[in-house]
């Protein structure tokens, strides 16, 4: 089926873009995969396109991050594989095998194969990317913790020049390895991995340590930030929140949960998703980062533990320190 069935512009609208102009045929826009301010990105969003969906980044840091089709982008915004974007829009618009007039805008849709959907890996996967120090010198630039680091069995792909951070499955087991590019923004997960739509990220050590209060994040890198100020936290990778995560939570040790979402719109309804979804089973207390703070990390580095510490501690009594 064509990519002409996906409502490319319904599902770009979702998110913030910086310096966006929409037109009949295209979104310019800057582009979301790394630091910057003017429009050098694009998205084709004419239906009667033979490149609808397609995008391209004038200055791209990597050549595979210079342009792209649909599935490519929506992994890079909701966060999720590849094959976890396919799923999702087989549901949303009945997608079967893509057949495109050229390659170009064909919507590659691929399936889950046995590996994909094994429920772990082999802890050998880490040892390719072990540092002297077990920490990586762009989260230590970003302020977090080398503790907090350590804990989170961090490393380094120095061929990929990406910092790998491992999703641990509630009984310690390996599920997958997301790699985050030092450069730019761009980041990607283990093939074979298990799907991240199935996984929670921080669980392992919340049951390990019997945590019962947590904070609640989007992304990994924001989990390790408000760890870093002294409080235990988990992310979800990304703005989605099906049934899958939710039951993970429900089932842990986490009584308590102080839910801090980006300060976009995407952010603002996750965090409705999460009230929705736990609030019947947790006490449930939401956090609000200061304007022009993005991000729990964007805290950290711009204001510091304290000051991130200090916002946690605004909605509740006391927050659980972990060192």
């Amino acid at each position: 089926m064509n990519v002409s069935e996906v409502d490319v512009r319904a599902e770009l609208e979702q998110y913030s873009w910086t310096s966006a102009r929409w037109t009949e045929d295209r979104l310019i826009a800057a582009s979301p995969f790394r630091e910057d301010r003017r429009p050098s990105f694009f998205v084709t969003i004419d239906p009667s396109s033979e490149f609808y969906g397609t995008w391209g980044d004038s200055g791209a840091l990597d050549d595979d991050w210079a342009s792209g089709n649909l599935v490519k982008l929506l992994s890079y915004l909701r966060q999720e594989s590849e094959y976890e974007v396919a799923e999702y829009l087989r549901e949303q618009y009945g997608l079967g095998p893509a057949e495109g007039r050229r390659e170009e805008c064909k919507l590659t849709i691929p399936r889950l194969d046995r590996a994909s959907r094994q429920h772990q890996l082999n802890r050998s996967v880490l040892d390719n990317f072990r540092t002297p120090s077990g920490t990586s010198r762009y989260l230590t630039g970003r302020r977090v913790n080398p503790n907090v680091q350590r804990l989170c069995k961090v490393g380094q792909d120095v061929s990929a020049r990406a910092v790998t951070i491992p999703w641990f499955n509630p009984d310690g087991t390996l599920g997958n390895v997301m790699y985050r590019t030092e450069r730019g923004k761009m980041f990607w997960y283990h093939r074979g991995g298990r799907p991240i739509a199935q996984m929670v990220y921080g669980l392992n050590i919340v049951y390990d340590r019997r945590i019962s209060k947590v904070a609640i994040v989007e992304a990994p890198i924001d989990a390790m930030s408000i760890m870093s100020a002294g409080m235990m936290a988990i992310a979800t990778g990304g703005t989605a929140f099906g049934r899958a995560k939710a039951e993970l939570i429900r089932k842990s040790p986490i009584k308590e949960i102080i839910v801090v979402p980006d300060n976009d719109g995407p952010g603002r309804e996750w965090a409705r998703k999460i009230m929705r979804a736990l609030s019947p089973c947790k006490e449930i207390r939401e956090a609000r980062l200061p304007k022009g703070s993005k991000d729990a990390n964007d805290v950290l580095t711009g204001l510091g533990e304290l000051e991130l510490m200090t916002i946690l501690e605004n909605t509740e009594s006391k927050g659980i320190k972990i060192f």
